[in-house]
């Protein structure tokens, strides 16, 4: 049998239109010879190969226009899940939450008991490192053997407090040289405002720690110290131990963190007012020390 592009010059030839056998032809060439072939009065051939491009380029429009659609019922199915599946993970995190609350309801009475005599053992004996160590090491045991109701125990957070008061404790008094002149020479006033602005940016632990390295200091000093310590921690996260535990609790409500800026504007108002209590209102403070020693006196 002759080529494809052979049928088509006989049947443009003959005057005949293009038999649609010959569509297997390709466009480029089937084209070309009709277009020849029709600058020479020839117009079956170039009406054939013209009825064939326009044939492939319908053939080719549809093809997108039915991966459209499909592409739209893709993204219609997707939805359609994802409406399904968000209600089931609210289910389940509303589950999650009633199992949580039945779990702290079952609790038994005696697992809180145990609880409060282990923290009112570590209060007697704080300042006996062998009983509270100990009464430490049996909690440790206690809340092992009865996992299944107790909460995860994190110990990072309480260790690093206890390193930190150590270190206070260890490195402090080395500082004691420059610490006592520089307190000794203040009064109440700049006393307690110096302490409250170094609160912000030290633990008020670590300020009070300090005033006791100062020898001969006067009871209104210490008072002014202490006011100063309690005036200024809340000015930062860092100004009081129980500040970042107050933070991990209300951090659901600062999904970007606690902007320290905002955080210290906020605290001004009530800092200002708590210093104005602790130092503008007259206070009788007196040494215990010196009231001893007056009734020793007053006993010889």
């Amino acid at each position: 049998s002759p080529p494809a592009h052979e049928e088509a010059t006989v049947a443009g030839d003959t005057g005949k239109g293009a038999p649609t056998t010959v569509a297997e032809a390709p466009s480029t060439s089937a084209g070309g010879e009709g277009g020849e072939d029709g600058e020479d009065g020839e117009d079956g051939e170039g009406g054939g190969g013209g009825g064939r491009v326009t044939e492939q380029n319908e053939t080719s429009s549809v093809v997108p226009q039915n991966d459209n659609i499909q592409n739209e019922k893709d993204i219609k199915n997707n939805a359609d899940e994802e409406e399904v599946v968000s209600p089931t993970a609210v289910e389940a995190e509303a589950e999650m939450g009633k199992d949580l609350e039945r779990h702290e309801d079952s609790i038994p009475i005696w697992i809180t008991a145990a609880h409060i005599f282990f923290m009112g053992w570590t209060v007697l004996n704080a300042h006996y490192p062998p009983l509270f160590i100990g009464g430490f090491l049996f909690f440790l045991g206690f809340a092992m053997a009865t996992k299944t109701h107790q909460s995860h125990i994190n110990m990072k957070p309480p260790l690093l407090v206890g390193f930190f008061l150590a270190g206070l404790v260890t490195h402090g008094g080395v500082q004691a040289w420059w610490i006592a002149p520089v307190l000794g020479s203040l009064g109440d006033l700049p006393l307690m405002v110096m302490a409250t602005v170094l609160t912000a940016f030290n633990d008020n632990a670590a300020i009070t720690y300090l005033s006791t390295l100062v020898p001969d200091f006067a009871i209104s000093a210490k008072y002014a110290v202490v006011a100063g310590a309690v005036t200024g921690g809340g000015l930062t996260v860092i100004a009081n131990a129980p500040n970042p535990a107050g933070q991990s609790i209300l951090s659901k409500f600062f999904p970007d963190g606690v902007n320290p800026a905002k955080l210290a504007l906020g605290a001004i108002i009530p800092t200002v007012i708590m210093g104005l209590a602790f130092m503008a209102i007259p206070q009788d403070v007196q040494d215990p020390q010196s009231v001893d020693q007056s009734k020793v006196e007053i006993s010889d």
